[in-house]
């Protein structure tokens, strides 16, 4: 090599002023190989030092030449300028969770749904992919001719948070690929064991924090304003999925996860064939004996079928996808001291039992309470202050009591039994027993902790989606006489409120935004929102989508709820008690005087309601749409009484075709099924 070169083929004789893109493209180059090498390898092929030297030369560079700067030279990953906020990110395709399971027989009952979907005979076995189940947070990252672009969290599933300044810093995670289409890559953010350890040492020796768990301490370092202190924390990352793979023309998840690796993208390393689900039982019971080996934290096991062809006949149910499933380990368990119960008070006034034990470090965090669920699961397992209780993380997650262990002994059985107050602890009104015998609930719809709590809910993503009204607003709210249930949200005095402390105009003006905007929110959100006891989201969406808006949902008897599928008699009671009862009554009437659109349009429809084009029709959609993501135009085709499928029959109706659509199309052609371009189906949508 010529004496005007370093070993690594970088210039030695140009000074900054004279350095042109193309060498600087080079050191780059350089900088990601060894950063690969150390980062995703871990097989690093200089020393630190000289690493260390190949950086500061191309932020000598890049300080004196600001001109070569890029998005994504290696140098981003010290991080930028802080944010004010998070942008929304519209997931183009929906980022779903997985349904859990824990024994073999869940798994074989799995397979035994799942032929049943797809229509496949019994002698015909699935080809599986099994992978690790990473504990950590799920990211989306997007790239456009080779160059990372964007990053966004899970969120709800339909829209996440745009993290990209801070996903820039992980350094296991590429800025640049050798692929020249468009890629939408999924993983899964975290913090490994060794590494988490490492940091906390550093963090007590700087006297400063120290964290508990590593897949908590993950989200929140990827959810930092500043990503200046995300860069200082030792994120990792696995991708697991491509999920525009008919684009790419790849058939199977097997092929995808060999690209991803090809590509440079860090892959989690078990990524195991399996034909049949008994194989999958046999990769379950060989890889449990390494949970405590690995580097990284792991709940269990991911199954998904391996060709996308029958991931598409099979489909999804409400978030989760039919055609994967994750295989949870059992949770890890530990021994504490039951050291009091006490009720806790939900939003719909139902008391709770709460345990607080003997700080207990379990896998990974401190643990101090658990919930005892209601007085049978107390009584079941006869649960009193001051026994040896084993605990247990559900789900790796929510502690839990499994057993008492001194349960025989006489000082348990001289313990005192725990009984439910007959007085709210909160505002002393009176305690009853419901007619199901279980749960007990504060009579006063006006108690501090059920309305602090059904507010928070009605403000929730998960419902109403009114950014910046958490607890300590509502809070501060009810202190103050604002608000005194849901609909005064309604009527806020947003002058009052810019001149309080910690408020201003500009907070104001957002929260006005933020409450007038959710006024045309979607007619489930709304019902979710108000509390109804037993009505969930899922259960909020079978309604509007059955009865199609409010007043029929209002008007509607126990009969015709409870013949509703999902409902049943006991929900049907509930639904039907909660509209009729005084609340119920008065909090309608108030949100109605407050203006919600919601109550007079029929914003979801049942196809056949609808009439029109769609309107009952059977429709599929392929390819890139440009001008809405795929689950907009579902919700439009829904709204317009169409039934959007996953796959292509000769009972589709029509098939609507984005850019580069895939098999779905040919098949399409070949039934003679009629192709609609996106163009088309959005005018017919707006006739």
């Amino acid at each position: 090599m010529s004496a005007l070169f370093d070993k690594h083929g970088i210039p030695l004789d140009r000074s900054p002023e004279n350095f042109d893109a193309s060498s600087i493209d080079d050191l780059r180059k350089v900088i990601e190989y060894h950063s690969h090498r150390y980062y995703v390898m871990d097989d690093p092929v200089i020393s630190d030092g000289e690493y260390d030297a190949l950086f500061n030369r191309l932020e000598q560079i890049e300080k004196d030449r600001p001109d070569l700067v890029t998005p994504n030279s290696p140098t981003v990953r010290v991080g930028g300028k802080p944010l004010d906020e998070f942008e929304t990110v519209t997931h183009r395709f929906p980022m779903l969770s997985l349904q859990n399971t824990t024994t073999h027989d869940e798994l074989r009952e799995f397979e035994k749904r799942l032929r049943k979907t797809i229509d496949l005979p019994e002698d015909e076995k699935i080809h599986y992919v099994v992978e690790h189940k990473i504990d950590g947070l799920a990211v989306c990252l997007t790239y456009e001719n080779g160059g990372f672009i964007q990053a966004a969290t899970r969120g709800d599933g339909t829209r996440g948070e745009d993290v990209t300044k801070n996903v820039r810093t992980i350094k296991s995670i590429p800025l640049m690929v050798d692929f020249k289409q468009a890629l939408i890559v999924q993983g899964e953010v975290f913090i490994g064991g060794r590494e988490f350890l490492k940091f906390n040492r550093e963090q007590e020796i700087k006297g400063e924090r120290t964290y508990a768990n590593p897949r908590n301490t993950a989200a929140g370092s990827l959810r930092q304003l500043d990503s200046k202190i995300t860069a200082t924390r030792p994120l990792d990352c696995f991708m697991h999925s491509i999920r525009n793979y008919e684009e790419l023309g790849i058939t199977h998840h097997h092929d995808a996860l060999e690209l991803l690796h090809k590509l440079g993208f860090k892959v989690t390393p078990l990524r195991l064939d399996a034909d049949g689900i008994e194989e999958v039982l046999k990769i379950a019971g060989e890889q449990k004996i390494y949970r405590d080996k690995l580097g990284y934290g792991i709940d269990g096991l991911v199954v998904k079928v391996d060709e996308f062809r029958l991931q598409e006949i099979a489909g999804s149910v409400a978030r989760a996808p039919r055609f994967a499933i994750a295989y949870k380990y059992p949770p890890r368990e530990g021994t504490t001291t039951i050291l009091a119960i006490e009720a806790s008070v939900g939003r719909t006034g139902t008391l709770t039992p709460v345990a607080t034990f003997e700080p207990l470090f379990l896998d990974g965090s401190t643990v101090t309470h658990a919930s005892l669920y209601n007085m049978d699961e107390i009584e079941r397992k006869d649960i009193r202050v001051g026994d040896r209780v084993v605990i247990a993380k559900g789900g790796d997650v929510i502690p839990k009591v499994i057993k008492v262990l001194d349960s025989e002994s006489e000082e348990h059985l001289n313990r005192p039994r725990f009984k439910m107050p007959e007085k709210c602890p909160i505002c002393d009104s009176d305690v009853v027993r419901d007619p199901d015998g279980v749960s007990y609930r504060c009579v006063s719809r006006n108690c501090r902790a059920v309305l602090l709590r059904r507010i928070e809910h009605f403000v929730s993503k998960a419902a109403m989606r009114i950014e910046g009204m958490g607890p300590k607003i509502i809070e501060r709210f009810l202190d103050d006489g604002l608000i005194k249930d849901i609909p005064d949200l309604y009527h806020l005095d947003y002058g009052y409120i810019a001149l309080m402390p910690g408020f201003g105009q500009k907070s104001a003006d957002n929260l006005e935004e933020e409450i007038k905007g959710s006024i045309s929110q979607s007619l489930w959100r709304l019902i979710h929102g108000i509390s109804i006891p037993g009505v969930g989201a899922e259960v909020a969406k079978i309604l509007v989508k059955e009865l199609g808006s409010f007043d029929r949902i209002e008007e509607a008897d126990e009969e015709k709820l409870a013949a509703i599928l999902g409902i049943g008699p006991v929900l049907a009671e509930n639904i039907h008690s909660f509209f009729r009862e005084p609340h119920g009554e008065q909090l309608i009437k108030d949100l109605k005087e407050a203006g919600l659109l919601a109550f007079t349009e029929v914003t979801e429809s049942k196809p056949g309601l609808a009439s029109g084009p769609f309107a009952g029709k059977t429709v599929v959609l392929t390819g890139a749409l440009q001008q809405f993501t795929r689950d907009e135009m579902k919700e439009k085709l829904n709204e317009a009484g169409a039934k959007v499928t996953g796959s292509v029959s000769s009972k589709t109706d029509f098939v609507i075709a984005g850019e580069k659509p895939g098999s779905k199309f040919d098949k399409a052609g070949k039934l003679g099924v009629k192709v609609l371009s996106e163009d088309e189906a959005i005018r017919m949508l707006g006739d």
